[in-house]
């Protein structure tokens, strides 16, 4: 009799990781570890079980992957597997295990070899084929897909039947592509922390529309995608049209789909025009998941920055994830465990994106800022990432495919190392700061990379707890140079440098002043900026991307305004009410008059500069263009009524006043209550208020006396605008004004005389010691959780920040 043949191919499905690297396992027990991930619900084992299975041979990996298919309970997979391979070592003991635990189907396996690692005979192929088939009967049968979650189900009752009709001829009778076209989908689902889904999608057979699909490029795929909205591709776009879609231009291509279908299934304000030339651009891909879990999709949205993340990883492997609400009519409260339900779900499984899997990375609370930026109701945003694809375009990327989550994350930083859950977040959470890539070369061996100390507060000769230098580090003159011009908007290089810091695993973020003392390609940072340590014994397993990231620089002052806050605490501090007063009657008369006098026109117009495209309104009026031009009155009326409603919170332009990035005196001559300013002219001398938003107490501002600093241009040279602050006394400066630091904080400094002359300073409010035991639930390590409670974890604080914020 001749053997059937093999049900996996030499490039075996079960074996998805020997493409990327890792250990090739023989075809026989990628099956059994696949079908122990679907049954138990756990991840895949890791690298190193990988290994110790490979090392044990063929014989002794199926008796103990016999063994963990009995057990009633899996927790960890991987450490299963190293338990059971020490003590296969021991002869009494595997003896022990094979008497006491193996179970009949554990035993048949046993009994399949005969102790070599010869090829695999007709006989095993039969069992692991029945095996199969049973499997996939029990999860087609009516009461599997009565309880299998709704999002599932659907799916099930669509391909079940042919599942079961012709289920032996799906194994043994497929013809070469669509056979390697549905193992792949298993091979890329098996890596998933959900392999029952994993499990059902290797059944299903792809259609010509799907699998033409994946032969455009991704952004052409995810606009097909995303203007079928609920609509299915199969019933939606003919061969025809994917074969005419092939050689147009971006334009004609959106054009057409546009026609076809797009204005059929989704709204006209989520149409998306994209050019060719828009290739350079950062696009970002929006997925929207409904209360029942399903997914839509909208973009792509067309940026001009770019995270860390995205550089790491590609815009196409990233999605930003939103979850619906319910309406605010319908709330009640066990809304939030219905969100936990169909969400948890939904991460679980991952989300499908045509025959890419996108599984949960990260979330980031960008707070009220960003939720007033962007308009939304939460300010929270999730990030999935591609961890598999079915497409063949898809499949050179060794890097993502093929990895776990946390493999992912360790490209990024060695977030592993970071003591509590809370840092795991907002640690991670760094990779998603809108960022400039400075072209440094930092694998360079000649650029050295320092860690020097921090500067402590001291009280006489006693150390305190408190830092002088929190947050900020130097940078040599040549590497500061590397700043583009349009960044630092200036045609000298910055003084101070916001960034973002990722090297050899290592995460840090601060600011970097220019020192022109420091050596060549010279960076030198402190313990205070360091996130998240490095992990030595990483370094050979995971390849980290070095970058060098700017946030921000300090930058020529734009004009000054108060805030309700900083009038009150103004007002508290002896500055009299008819002073502000006097400002909003001359800020409300200068607002009315802007529609008829071109003098209060252009002020207006350059104070509302951020809101204005390209400052257009005051190049018009620059220009000579009549202020009754029915343009440039809309764009004065609408100026208008945002100068209102900035002057109902407080928003009052002042004179003599400058937003500055702070940092510590490089020197040391700085005193207690000194600080050194550099503007566009230089130094300056003299009194000057300090204040630091959202500061809340009277004694968050500080009245402190401008000093020159004859040794400054030496290490910073012409470089301009910034605060120093000095680096002696019990306490930092920075930390009694609303307990701030030197990592990109900018500070209010006023030097006008009317606040000078009235103004009283008080105490500095001084924090209560924190109660170390009251913060124990926030103390959780993640080194002491498995992947998939880690995972699961962090979705759930995910949900918890999104739907039921405190």
């Amino acid at each position: 009799m001749v053997p059937p043949p093999p049900l996996f191919s030499g490039t075996s499905p079960f074996s998805p990781t020997s493409r990327h690297g890792q250990v090739s396992l023989p075809d026989p027990v990628e099956y059994m570890i696949a079908r122990i991930c679907t049954e138990k619900l756990v991840l895949p084992p890791d690298h190193l079980a990988r290994q110790e299975l490979d090392r044990l041979g063929e014989f002794e990996s199926l008796k103990i992957l016999g063994v963990i298919a009995s057990s009633s309970i899996v927790h960890n997979f991987s450490r299963f597997i190293m338990f059971l391979a020490k003590k296969s070592q021991s002869p009494i003991a595997m003896a022990h295990n094979a008497e006491g635990l193996f179970t009949r189907q554990s035993g048949c396996l046993s009994g399949l070899h005969d102790g070599d690692n010869s090829d695999t005979s007709s006989v095993e192929w039969e069992m692991v084929e029945r095996e199969s088939i049973r499997f996939d009967q029990e999860m087609a049968t009516p009461d599997r897909i009565v309880n299998s979650p709704p999002t599932v189900s659907k799916q099930l009752l669509h391909f079940g039947a042919n599942s079961m009709e012709n289920d032996n001829m799906v194994h043994r009778r497929l013809d070469m592509e669509m056979d390697q076209a549905r193992l792949q989908n298993y091979d890329n689902h098996c890596h998933s922390s959900i392999p029952q889904r994993a499990r059902h999608l290797c059944q299903r057979v792809i259609s010509p529309q799907m699998k033409t699909l994946g032969d455009f490029e991704f952004r052409r795929r995810f606009l097909i995608l995303s203007y079928l909205g609920r609509a299915k591709l199969e019933e939606t776009v003919s061969m025809e049209l994917l074969s005419n879609l092939t050689y147009t231009t971006m334009e004609a291509f959106e054009l057409q789909i546009w026609k076809e279908f797009g204005m059929k299934n989704i709204k006209p304000s989520d149409r998306r025009k994209i050019l060719d030339s828009d290739m350079d651009k950062t696009h970002v891909y929006h997925c929207y998941v409904d209360l029942q879990g399903n997914a839509t999709f909208k973009g792509p949205f067309l940026e001009s920055t770019k995270t860390h993340l995205q550089r790491v990883l590609g815009d196409e492997n990233i999605l930003q994830v939103k979850f619906e609400e319910v309406s605010q009519e319908k709330k009640t409260d066990s809304d939030f465990y219905d969100y936990c339900d169909v969400y948890h779900r939904v991460a679980e499984q991952g989300i499908e994106l045509g025959l890419r899997r996108y599984q949960f990375l990260m979330y980031k609370d960008g707070g009220k800022e960003e939720k007033k930026k962007s308009g939304t109701k939460s300010s929270v945003k999730c990030y999935f990432v591609c961890t598999s694809s079915g497409w063949d375009r898809d499949r050179n990327n060794d890097f993502l495919f093929g990895k776990t989550i946390n493999q992912i994350r360790l490209h990024l930083m060695h977030i592993h190392t970071v003591p509590s859950l809370a840092k795991y977040i907002s640690r991670l959470s760094l990779v998603l700061s809108k960022t400039l890539k400075l072209d440094i070369d930092l694998s360079d061996p000649e650029l050295r990379v320092e860690t020097i100390p921090d500067i402590h507060c001291k009280d006489g000769s006693t150390e305190l707890e408190g830092i002088h230098t929190d947050g900020t580090g130097f940078i040599s003159e040549d590497l500061a140079l590397q700043c583009p011009i349009y960044v630092s908007k200036g045609n000298i290089q910055p003084l101070l440098m916001q960034v973002r810091l990722f090297y050899n695993g290592l995460c840090a973020k601060g600011t970097l002043l220019v020192n022109r003392l420091l050596p060549k390609k010279t960076v030198q940072i402190r313990p205070s900026m360091i996130k998240v340590e490095p992990d030595p014994s990483m370094r050979r397993i995971v390849q980290p991307f070095n970058s060098l990231e700017v946030v921000n620089t300090s930058t020529r002052p734009k004009k000054v305004h108060l805030s309700r806050y900083l009038i009150a605490l103004l007002h508290f501090g002896g500055v009299p009410a008819e002073f502000f007063l006097g400002l909003l009657s001359t800020a409300l008369a200068e607002a009315e008059c802007s529609r008829y006098d071109g003098r209060a026109a252009f002020k207006v117009a350059l104070n509302n500069e951020g809101i204005d495209n390209d400052c257009m309104t005051a190049r018009m009026i620059y220009s000579g263009m009549p202020l009754d031009e029915p343009y440039l009155q809309y764009r004065l009326g609408f100026m208008m009524g945002e100068e209102r409603k900035g002057l109902q919170a407080g928003k009052i332009l002042i004179s003599d006043s400058y937003y500055l990035m702070g940092t510590t005196d490089p020197t040391g001559v700085l005193c207690a209550n000194q600080v050194c300013i550099i503007l566009d002219k230089g130094q300056v001398s003299g009194d000057v208020l300090v204040y630091k938003h959202p500061g809340l107490h009277p004694g968050d501002i500080h009245r402190l006396q401008a000093t020159f600093v004859e040794g400054m241009e030496r290490v910073v040279g012409d470089s301009k605008f910034a605060i120093f602050f000095p680096a002696v006394g019990p306490r930092s400066l920075a930390d009694e004004m609303a307990n701030s630091d030197f990592d990109g904080d900018i500070y209010w400094v006023s030097r006008h005389p009317e606040l000078l002359k009235y103004f009283k300073p008080n105490p500095p409010w001084l924090a209560p010691k924190e109660d170390s035991s009251k913060n124990g639930g926030e103390n959780i390590s993640p080194a002491n959780m498995n992947d998939h409670e880690l995972e699961r974890l962090l979705f759930h604080r995910f949900l918890n920040n999104r739907f039921n914020p405190r």
